[in-house]
Protein backbone atom coordinates (compact mmCIF):
# COMPACT_ATOMS: atom_id res chain seq x y z
CA UNK A 1 0.00 0.00 0.00
CA UNK A 2 0.76 3.79 0.09
CA UNK A 3 2.90 5.39 3.55
CA UNK A 4 0.97 6.45 6.02
CA UNK A 5 -2.03 4.48 5.26
CA UNK A 6 -2.89 6.90 2.19
CA UNK A 7 -6.40 5.72 0.26
CA UNK A 8 -5.82 4.22 -3.19
CA UNK A 9 -7.90 6.64 -5.29
CA UNK A 10 -9.92 4.46 -7.99
CA UNK A 11 -10.64 6.13 -11.67
CA UNK A 12 -13.53 7.97 -11.06
CA UNK A 13 -11.76 9.41 -7.62
CA UNK A 14 -8.67 10.86 -9.64
CA UNK A 15 -11.09 12.02 -12.16
CA UNK A 16 -13.05 13.89 -9.60
CA UNK A 17 -9.63 15.01 -8.17
CA UNK A 18 -8.13 16.44 -11.65
CA UNK A 19 -11.27 17.90 -13.09
CA UNK A 20 -10.96 20.74 -15.45
CA UNK A 21 -7.54 21.38 -14.06
CA UNK A 22 -4.10 21.28 -15.95
CA UNK A 23 -1.26 19.70 -14.63
CA UNK A 24 1.95 20.15 -15.47
CA UNK A 25 4.83 18.41 -15.25
CA UNK A 26 8.66 19.64 -15.34
CA UNK A 27 12.00 18.28 -14.84
CA UNK A 28 14.26 15.24 -16.01
CA UNK A 29 12.93 11.92 -16.83
CA UNK A 30 11.51 10.30 -13.62
CA UNK A 31 9.17 12.79 -14.36
CA UNK A 32 7.94 11.98 -17.69
CA UNK A 33 7.31 8.65 -16.71
CA UNK A 34 4.76 9.74 -13.63
CA UNK A 35 3.10 12.35 -16.24
CA UNK A 36 2.20 9.44 -18.73
CA UNK A 37 1.29 7.11 -15.87
CA UNK A 38 -1.16 10.10 -14.32
CA UNK A 39 -2.68 10.04 -17.99
CA UNK A 40 -3.30 6.12 -17.69
CA UNK A 41 -4.65 6.61 -14.66
CA UNK A 42 -7.01 9.00 -15.44
CA UNK A 43 -7.91 7.68 -18.89
CA UNK A 44 -7.66 3.66 -17.35
CA UNK A 45 -5.41 2.89 -20.19
CA UNK A 46 -1.72 1.86 -20.71
CA UNK A 47 0.50 3.42 -18.17
CA UNK A 48 3.69 4.13 -20.30
CA UNK A 49 4.18 6.89 -22.50
CA UNK A 50 3.15 5.60 -25.74
CA UNK A 51 0.54 7.18 -28.55
CA UNK A 52 -0.92 9.74 -26.43
CA UNK A 53 2.71 11.09 -25.39
CA UNK A 54 3.36 13.97 -28.30
CA UNK A 55 4.48 17.02 -29.11
CA UNK A 56 1.72 19.68 -28.60
CA UNK A 57 2.26 22.20 -31.59
CA UNK A 58 -0.29 24.67 -29.68
CA UNK A 59 1.80 24.72 -26.75
CA UNK A 60 5.22 26.18 -26.56
CA UNK A 61 8.68 24.99 -25.39
CA UNK A 62 8.19 21.68 -26.76
CA UNK A 63 6.07 20.52 -24.39
CA UNK A 64 4.39 16.93 -24.67
CA UNK A 65 0.25 17.23 -23.86
CA UNK A 66 -1.83 14.17 -23.08
CA UNK A 67 -6.00 14.97 -22.44
CA UNK A 68 -8.71 13.13 -20.99
CA UNK A 69 -12.31 14.77 -20.61
CA UNK A 70 -11.41 18.28 -19.21
CA UNK A 71 -8.32 17.28 -17.90
CA UNK A 72 -4.83 17.86 -19.37
CA UNK A 73 -1.85 16.59 -18.29
CA UNK A 74 1.92 18.27 -19.72
CA UNK A 75 5.03 17.62 -19.39
CA UNK A 76 8.44 19.44 -19.88
CA UNK A 77 11.62 18.13 -19.86
CA UNK A 78 13.46 20.26 -17.76
CA UNK A 79 16.28 18.65 -15.34
CA UNK A 80 18.45 21.71 -14.64
CA UNK A 81 17.82 23.26 -10.72
CA UNK A 82 20.89 25.53 -11.45
CA UNK A 83 18.76 27.07 -13.70
CA UNK A 84 15.21 26.85 -13.01
CA UNK A 85 15.35 30.54 -11.53
CA UNK A 86 17.02 31.81 -14.53
CA UNK A 87 14.68 30.37 -16.92
CA UNK A 88 12.14 32.54 -18.99
CA UNK A 89 9.74 29.58 -19.55
CA UNK A 90 8.86 29.82 -15.58
CA UNK A 91 6.42 32.72 -15.74
CA UNK A 92 4.78 30.74 -18.38
CA UNK A 93 4.22 27.69 -16.83
CA UNK A 94 2.78 29.78 -13.57
CA UNK A 95 0.25 31.77 -15.78
CA UNK A 96 -1.06 28.37 -17.96
CA UNK A 97 -1.15 25.69 -15.76
CA UNK A 98 -3.66 24.88 -12.51
CA UNK A 99 -0.85 22.75 -10.89
CA UNK A 100 2.81 22.81 -11.49
CA UNK A 101 4.86 20.08 -10.24
CA UNK A 102 8.53 20.93 -10.60
CA UNK A 103 11.09 18.52 -9.99
CA UNK A 104 15.25 18.27 -10.26
CA UNK A 105 18.53 17.28 -8.42
CA UNK A 106 19.46 13.62 -10.40
CA UNK A 107 21.68 15.42 -13.20
CA UNK A 108 23.31 17.64 -10.50
CA UNK A 109 24.09 15.27 -8.75
CA UNK A 110 25.40 12.61 -11.22
CA UNK A 111 29.03 11.25 -12.19
CA UNK A 112 30.00 11.15 -8.47
CA UNK A 113 29.09 15.12 -7.95
CA UNK A 114 28.80 15.18 -4.02
CA UNK A 115 26.60 17.74 -2.57
CA UNK A 116 27.88 21.68 -2.76
CA UNK A 117 27.30 24.24 -0.21
CA UNK A 118 26.60 27.26 -0.68
CA UNK A 119 26.10 27.02 -4.12
CA UNK A 120 23.74 24.11 -4.29
CA UNK A 121 21.78 25.96 -1.39
CA UNK A 122 21.57 29.04 -3.53
CA UNK A 123 19.77 27.27 -6.03
CA UNK A 124 16.97 26.16 -4.13
CA UNK A 125 16.88 29.74 -2.94
CA UNK A 126 16.93 31.44 -6.59
CA UNK A 127 14.04 29.26 -7.72
CA UNK A 128 11.80 29.98 -4.12
CA UNK A 129 12.54 33.81 -4.92
CA UNK A 130 11.43 33.64 -8.45
CA UNK A 131 8.41 31.74 -8.00
CA UNK A 132 7.42 34.16 -5.07
CA UNK A 133 8.30 37.26 -7.63
CA UNK A 134 6.09 35.56 -10.74
CA UNK A 135 3.42 35.30 -8.48
CA UNK A 136 3.20 38.47 -7.70
CA UNK A 137 2.27 39.37 -11.50
CA UNK A 138 -0.35 37.58 -12.87
CA UNK A 139 -1.20 38.00 -16.34
CA UNK A 140 -4.56 39.25 -17.19
CA UNK A 141 -7.24 38.01 -16.68
CA UNK A 142 -5.62 35.63 -14.78
CA UNK A 143 -6.39 36.09 -11.12
CA UNK A 144 -4.82 32.93 -9.30
CA UNK A 145 -1.95 31.60 -9.51
CA UNK A 146 -1.87 27.71 -9.69
CA UNK A 147 -0.71 24.66 -6.74
CA UNK A 148 2.86 24.87 -7.14
CA UNK A 149 4.35 21.21 -6.35
CA UNK A 150 8.36 19.95 -5.41
CA UNK A 151 8.68 16.76 -5.92
CA UNK A 152 11.73 15.24 -3.91
CA UNK A 153 14.13 13.12 -6.04
CA UNK A 154 13.56 9.63 -6.01
CA UNK A 155 16.76 7.33 -5.08
CA UNK A 156 18.62 6.87 -8.34
CA UNK A 157 21.63 4.08 -9.02
CA UNK A 158 23.58 7.10 -10.39
CA UNK A 159 23.78 8.98 -7.94
CA UNK A 160 24.96 8.65 -4.13
CA UNK A 161 22.20 8.11 -2.25
CA UNK A 162 23.59 10.28 1.27
CA UNK A 163 24.23 12.67 -1.09
CA UNK A 164 20.65 12.77 -2.74
CA UNK A 165 19.00 12.71 0.77
CA UNK A 166 21.11 15.29 2.13
CA UNK A 167 20.22 17.36 -1.01
CA UNK A 168 16.06 16.56 -0.20
CA UNK A 169 16.41 17.89 3.53
CA UNK A 170 19.08 20.67 2.40
CA UNK A 171 15.92 21.82 -0.27
CA UNK A 172 13.06 21.32 2.24
CA UNK A 173 12.86 24.23 4.29
CA UNK A 174 13.83 26.52 1.82
CA UNK A 175 11.68 25.64 -0.62
CA UNK A 176 8.73 25.00 2.09
CA UNK A 177 9.34 28.55 3.30
CA UNK A 178 8.95 29.98 -0.43
CA UNK A 179 5.43 28.74 -0.62
CA UNK A 180 5.79 25.35 -2.73
CA UNK A 181 4.07 22.28 -1.35
CA UNK A 182 7.20 19.83 -1.29
CA UNK A 183 6.27 16.71 -1.54
CA UNK A 184 8.81 13.88 0.43
CA UNK A 185 10.76 10.93 -1.38
CA UNK A 186 9.15 7.42 -1.62
CA UNK A 187 11.59 4.74 -2.10
CA UNK A 188 9.79 2.05 -4.26
CA UNK A 189 11.50 -0.15 -3.11
CA UNK A 190 9.99 -0.49 0.39
CA UNK A 191 6.85 -1.60 -1.57
CA UNK A 192 8.34 -4.44 -3.30
CA UNK A 193 8.58 -2.25 -6.83
CA UNK A 194 12.19 -2.15 -9.03
CA UNK A 195 13.46 0.61 -10.40
CA UNK A 196 15.98 0.77 -13.48
CA UNK A 197 19.39 1.67 -13.76
CA UNK A 198 18.73 5.18 -13.33
CA UNK A 199 15.81 5.19 -10.96
CA UNK A 200 12.45 4.98 -13.44
CA UNK A 201 9.74 3.27 -11.69
CA UNK A 202 9.23 -0.34 -13.58
CA UNK A 203 6.86 -2.01 -14.19
CA UNK A 204 3.99 0.79 -15.05
CA UNK A 205 2.82 -0.50 -11.75
CA UNK A 206 5.32 0.91 -9.79
CA UNK A 207 4.75 4.31 -11.17
CA UNK A 208 1.57 4.00 -10.06
CA UNK A 209 2.11 3.75 -6.87
CA UNK A 210 4.59 6.66 -6.89
CA UNK A 211 1.38 8.78 -8.26
CA UNK A 212 -0.82 7.56 -5.42
CA UNK A 213 0.91 9.39 -2.92
CA UNK A 214 1.32 11.95 -5.31
CA UNK A 215 -2.35 12.07 -6.02
CA UNK A 216 -3.05 11.64 -1.84
CA UNK A 217 -0.97 14.99 -1.37
CA UNK A 218 -3.02 17.02 -4.21
CA UNK A 219 -6.32 15.93 -3.14
CA UNK A 220 -5.61 17.27 0.40
CA UNK A 221 -4.29 20.49 -0.69
CA UNK A 222 -6.95 20.84 -3.21
CA UNK A 223 -9.81 20.26 -0.33
CA UNK A 224 -10.66 17.35 -2.67
CA UNK A 225 -13.89 15.76 -0.68
CA UNK A 226 -13.07 12.03 -2.08
CA UNK A 227 -10.59 11.87 0.91
CA UNK A 228 -13.66 12.34 3.10
CA UNK A 229 -15.98 9.36 1.71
Amino acid sequence: GNPCGMHDLHTAEIGEVLRGLTVLFVGDSHSRYLACALWGMLANSAKGCGAQFREDPLLRHGMFAMRHGSTTVIFKWFPYVEYMSRWTHLEWFLNSTDVLILNAGIHLLSGGRKLALPQDLRYASDLGAAVRNHSGRAWPPRRQFPLVLWRETTFSAQVDLNSLLAMNRLFLPVLSQAGLLVVPMFNLTTVGCVQDAVGHCTPASCCVRLNQFLLNVLAAALQSPVLRS
